[in-house]
């Protein structure tokens, strides 16, 4: 879903508030769970088109770990 989102999104089809909401959740998701964040990194390259690749790479440098200073 996020993926499907962010491609219209970028390609001009989705309304940038929209994908500004799935971003936050994307990151809030990221903060929380070290579980999805290792997930994401291991498949990188084979699970996702390159565009949503780089936004989940660029995703996950802002989120900060929940519980980190």
């Amino acid at each position: 879903i996020f993926e499907n989102a962010f491609l219209q999104y970028r390609r001009g089809t989705y309304p940038i508030e929209e994908w500004r909401r799935y971003q936050a959740i994307i990151t809030r998701i990221l903060s929380s769970d070290a579980v999805v964040r290792d997930e994401v990194q291991e498949r990188r390259g084979w699970r996702f088109t390159t565009e949503f690749e780089a936004e989940l790479a660029a995703l996950t440098a802002q989120a900060q770990p929940t519980g980190a200073k």
